[in-house]
């Protein structure tokens, strides 16, 4: 199997993800609270920035778009911290620090299309939100387990929002750092890097699967909007 059908796979995989999670959430949407529907939402945003990229590349034959990929991230970026602010509701010191994160996210965002060169700000805003973003995840398991109730941690939608957040950009942080050495060695097959990171993100749409399943399961035992933990 060559390098480009392997790459293909990968973003066929991850695209998948994205639209089972937008579904999922647009098949049941009044049950879930708005943390969920941000997810949906995500997983909206990540459909159709795909499909403009694959679009590019069929109808003009061009690759790769940097525009569309660091939208992509930033939007995504923005998404996650207003998933977390919707989560620590009742905690306004986090909320002031997800607005600064956000904050941060825009300035560094606005580097990108102010910048010359689009690569090395683009790795600076995948490092920044992955330390934000596993920030936010660590922290809302420290939140979960102090107010755990008596029902299996594994029955909890957030338990598995958090692992797969927690997950993900954990390994893109690495991945972000080391971008520059790993085109340096890989050069005409770095390919298989963008391959890892798609199989990655099909990974993390698995794992915010199942929790967006077993947010519809507690819907159903205890009533909508009652979803996250």
């Amino acid at each position: 199997m060559s390098s480009l059908m392997i790459y293909n796979l990968s973003n066929y995989a991850q695209w998948l993800g994205s639209f089972v999670i937008m579904s999922l959430v647009l098949a049941s949407y009044t049950r879930y609270d708005g943390s969920i529907k941000i997810l949906g939402l995500m997983g909206l945003v990540s459909v159709v920035l795909q499909f403009l990229q694959t679009g590019s590349q069929v109808f003009f034959g061009v690759r790769y778009l940097n525009a569309i990929g660091d939208c992509y991230v930033f939007l995504e970026t923005l998404l996650f911290l207003a998933f977390y602010y919707v989560f620590f509701v009742n905690n306004r010191y986090l909320r002031l620090a997800l607005l600064g994160s956000a904050f941060l996210s825009v300035s560094i965002y606005g580097m990108v299309l102010l910048g010359n060169t689009t690569y090395p700000w683009y790795a600076v805003l995948s490092a920044t939100r992955s330390v934000l973003l596993i920030f936010f995840s660590v922290v809302a398991f420290f939140k979960l387990l102090a107010d755990l109730p008596n029902n299996n941690l594994l029955s909890i939608p957030t338990f598995w929002f958090n692992s797969g957040i927690l997950f993900f950009f954990s390994c893109t942080f690495i991945l972000s750092l080391t971008m520059d050495y790993i085109a340096q060695v890989l050069r005409d097959d770095f390919q298989f890097f963008w391959a890892f990171k798609n199989f990655l993100r099909a990974g993390f749409c698995v794992v915010i699967c199942i929790g967006i399943w077993k947010a519809r399961k507690l819907a159903d035992q205890t009533g909508p909007k009652n979803t996250i933990s």
